[in-house]
């Protein structure tokens, strides 16, 4: 008895034999589909990593800047170190340009709680506007001085 090797259902039915044009062709629309959803999610990703790569650039120089003020600021003596001083303290005109709408307020108080007698709280608060045009998180620096103790 001879037995042929061959498939049990129809042509096809069983992964073998030859495919048909229109499986090739809805094959490569659904692949080129799904190509251009990937593209399109890679796309809004790096977007997003580009804004808040700026976001932490911006920060970064808030941070720097408030940094430089209050070390410039309270570089001076201890008498000339006060609230009519911290009201002309000023950003650089960088600092302008990198952190839009920024706004500075410093604060000095004398003999404050925290301190006790002959203390000067210095405060810098520094804020921008972010790119949706709301505040971003402001930067906060505060530094003691003490009459009569040397400065670093």
């Amino acid at each position: 008895m001879i037995m042929r090797r061959g498939r049990s259902g129809p042509r096809g039915a069983s992964g073998g034999g030859r495919m048909r044009p229109a499986f090739i062709l809805a094959e490569l629309a659904m692949s080129a589909a799904m190509f251009m959803i990937a593209m399109f999610l890679i796309v809004k990703v790096m977007g997003w990593v580009a804004a808040e790569r700026r976001g932490a650039e911006r920060r970064e120089w808030a941070v720097q800047e408030a940094s430089n003020l209050l070390e410039t600021f309270t570089a001076r003596p201890f008498e000339s170190v006060t609230s009519e001083a911290a009201s002309r303290v000023a950003l650089s005109t960088h600092a302008r340009g990198v952190l839009p709408g920024a706004e500075l307020k410093a604060e000095v108080v004398a003999d404050g709680a925290a301190g006790g007698p002959g203390s000067k709280r210095v405060s810098l608060v520094l804020r921008w506007r972010d790119r949706s045009g709301g505040w971003a998180a402001p930067v906060r620096l505060t530094t003691w001085l003490f009459a009569g103790r040397p400065r670093p």
